[in-house]
């Protein structure tokens, strides 16, 4: 997988940013209408390994960012439309927590996909090493493409375009087969299958901004024009109708997040606490909607639109696609080739079986009958509407930094030590405790790989790079999500390790319970090269205590 990575040279400006953010911040950010406010990094006190963050970027068009910057290079990522100015690599640059170990981004997200799609491409794609993974999905499988084009690009449409809004609205209903809501659990399954088992590991489903401004009068005799003929009318009941769609997606993915955590919390997978999280970047659009009353631009081109019109251009002004005077000055290879039908039979196109199934078929169907209908064309009509359609009603570069920021304001909230909730019962870590000789004097070390709570899940250790000392004048105090420290003292060398947790006091000559210390217990290994001399001595001992 191809990936992307930020060093810490890029994140050095950000080094004395604040270690927290007040929840009125966190608001304001989630609010603010005009831009979107960049926060400076806070240190990374929650990633539970001293390695580069791994972030996977997955999903549909909404990930993939179809006209948002440049295309990105490599036959995967132009078959799949994906752009250089998507939430996902705007969120490598501009990362909200910064390390010594940097950023690195895999990105799967094609457009198009459908869930069946990301089960059969996507997911053999993902590393297995993710901490974050961020998607959008599910648009696909209720027919977000056809809806726009029946509903709002193609004007003489309309009992398509109630079904079409109809089956969308069955597909967000219950459970079962056939449903969003049985589809994207196989999803998540399928990638918490792939992450480690460690609530330091995490999904972020992504929903959808809403399209319109519903309450503006001005809007009410204007419509998209894609290429030749204007769609209907945005009358507020149009607008109002295709913005419940997004709401009732958004609100329908919300509970199914917490259903799924609240399963796998208590059940399935004994989680302990939450690990996926709904981010709705709806917020984040406000003001920057098709039909707001204070951008009154018929052509939807206007740079405060952070949606792409039908066709209209980017809004970045730093890519080809913004700067192109109009889209004939852009070359088709920077587009990408377009479906492979060029030749359309209108009169007959919709008893085709791939009318149903494949979108791409679909689209071209209903933009020939739409021509058809109102001329007196033959009935087989050439549609060439090329990559136009590809990004139409999805985020300009401007929206996709909105994205980008209501994930990152959701990073922060979730990925601090103040989110773990410690399971109570047993704590358990491994540690090597070894004895080296400094000027003559003998000097006691140790690791402790890893520190977990009573379900097994990492709250804490060190690593091999960084030995702690824990000779009885300097004893350890390891901190981790524990609320109080571990202190870890080795009297002398060839002797007992003491351990004092809270309350809780135990010694490597406490063994297994209940013979043990009824406080915590150690199984410790016999030293290798020692302890005598001045060689290099090391010693194994695995550890439990109540916590």
């Amino acid at each position: 997988m191809k990936r992307s990575i930020l060093s810490l040279a890029a994140l050095l400006p950000n080094i004395i940013a604040p270690m927290g953010i007040p929840s009125s911040e966190l608001h304001s950010l989630e609010s603010r209408q005009d831009s979107v406010l960049d926060l400076p990094a806070i240190a990374d006190t929650f990633t539970p390994h001293d390695k580069a963050v791994i972030v996977s970027i997955m999903g549909d068009s909404y990930s993939a960012a179809p006209g948002a910057g440049n295309p990105k290079p490599g036959d995967y990522a132009q078959k799949c439309h994906q752009f250089d100015e998507s939430y996902g690599f705007q969120l490598i640059d501009k990362f909200p927590f910064w390390s010594s170990w940097g950023v690195l981004g895999g990105f799967t997200a094609c457009t198009g996909d459908k869930t069946d799609d990301f089960l059969n491409k996507q997911i053999g794609r993902m590393d297995n090493d993710n901490d974050i993974v961020a998607l959008t999905l599910g648009g696909n499988d209720i027919g977000f493409v056809p809806i726009v084009f029946a509903c709002l690009l193609t004007g003489n449409l309309g009992p398509d375009c109630d079904k079409r809004l109809t089956h969308a609205e069955h597909m967000l209903g219950g459970g079962g087969p056939g449903t969003l809501h049985d589809a994207i659990f196989r999803v998540w399954d399928a990638i918490f299958r792939k992450m480690k088992k460690d609530w330091h590991y995490q999904v972020y489903q992504i929903g959808y901004p809403l399209f319109f401004n519903e309450d503006s009068d001005w809007c009410n005799e204007q419509s998209f024009k894609l290429v030749a003929k204007p769609g209907p009318k945005l009358s507020k009941g149009r607008r109002r109708r295709l913005n419940n769609i997004i709401r009732l997606y958004n609100k329908q993915m919300a509970s199914w997040v917490d259903a799924y955590n609240n399963k796998n919390k208590n059940h399935e997978l004994d989680w302990g606490h939450e690990r996926i999280f709904f981010v709705n970047p709806d917020s984040a659009f406000h003001g920057h909607r098709f039909c707001e009353p204070g951008v009154q631009d018929p052509s939807f081109e206007d740079d405060r639109i952070w949606l792409f019109g039908a066709g209209t251009k980017d809004n970045s002004g730093n890519n080809a696609l913004s700067q192109a005077t109009n889209l004939t000055d852009i070359d088709n290879n920077m587009l990408f080739s377009g479906p492979p039908y060029e030749h359309v039979n209108a009169t007959h196109c919709k008893d085709d079986s791939a009318y149903d199934t494949e979108d791409d078929f679909t689209i071209l169907c209903d933009y020939a009958r739409n021509i058809n209908s109102t001329s007196d064309l033959e009935s087989t009509v050439q549609v060439s509407i090329r990559n136009m359609a590809k990004r139409s009603f999805h985020p300009r570069t401007k929206g996709m930094n909105a994205m980008r920021a209501a994930l990152s304001v959701k990073l922060r909230q979730q990925r601090t030590n103040d989110a773990y909730q410690l399971t109570h019962g047993l704590c358990s870590f491994h540690m090597k405790e070894f004895a080296i000789c400094t000027r003559g004097e003998r000097l006691l070390k140790a690791y402790v790989m890893p520190l977990l709570d009573h379900v097994k899940l990492r709250i804490g250790g060190t690593t091999d790079s960084q030995p702690r000392d824990i000779n009885d004048w300097e004893p350890y105090s390891m901190t981790s999500d524990l609320p109080d420290t571990l202190k870890i003292t080795g009297e002398n060398v060839g002797d007992y390790v003491q351990f004092n947790y809270q309350d809780k006091s135990w010694t490597t000559d406490a063994h297994d319970y209940p013979e043990g210390n009824n406080d915590g217990w150690c199984d410790t290994g016999g030293w290798a090269n020692g302890p005598g001399g001045c060689d290099r001595a090391i010693r194994d001992m695995d550890c439990t205590f109540h916590c």
